[in-house]
């Protein structure tokens, strides 16, 4: 779900850009409303494979958004920032977690957006320590999964040729801090 808030009502858009779906939203001044999108349009779920799952919103004015995850027993979100705010290079910080390590998706915000990354730890068939490079389109996702239960992506180096600017999301299946509660 992507939860929205505002000061001033306004109006927008939720679409994935390579897949046609779209759809739209409003919010009340100082309020806010809640979006659910299809899992099969914004959840990545391969490890080392390029995916359209790339969500893109617009809006006729300055909003607040969230993507939330919820089922029974566990909640997961995350602020997400406007493009201003994004960057081209990140040094990666998770947190190994208890089903399956720690992960991290990167999504292209311009067409021929090219990564190199160096891990810290085994993930998607690539080594630590060891340079590769990924090219995304818009609206395109890449997601790595440790292959360690315990994996730590922690310290992982991913920058844009050519400056562009692209969009990070990590974190782990369940986290415990400390483990165990």
């Amino acid at each position: 779900s992507l939860i929205i808030s505002a000061q001033r009502a306004c109006t927008g858009t939720i679409s994935n850009p390579n897949t046609g779906w779209s759809t739209s939203f409003s919010v009340p001044a100082q309020g806010r409303t809640e979006v659910s999108i299809p899992n099969y349009q914004g959840e990545c779920m391969g490890n080392g494979s390029i995916e359209n799952t790339g969500i893109w919103v617009t809006s006729t004015d300055t909003i607040s958004l969230y993507a939330a995850n919820y089922i029974a027993y566990t909640f997961d979100a995350t602020n997400v920032l406007p493009t201003p705010a994004l960057g081209n290079e990140y040094l990666i910080q998770t947190y190994p977690g208890v089903f399956g390590g720690s992960n991290i998706a990167f999504v292209a915000i311009q067409n021929n957006t090219i990564l190199d990354i160096t891990l810290s730890a085994t993930a998607g068939g690539y080594n630590p320590g060891t340079p590769f490079s990924i090219t995304l389109n818009r609206g395109q996702a890449y997601q790595l999964i440790t292959t360690s239960e315990v994996g730590d992506l922690s310290g992982t180096r991913v920058v844009s040729r050519d400056c562009k600017m692209f969009a990070v999301f990590a974190g782990c299946r369940c986290t415990q801090v400390p483990y165990g509660y």
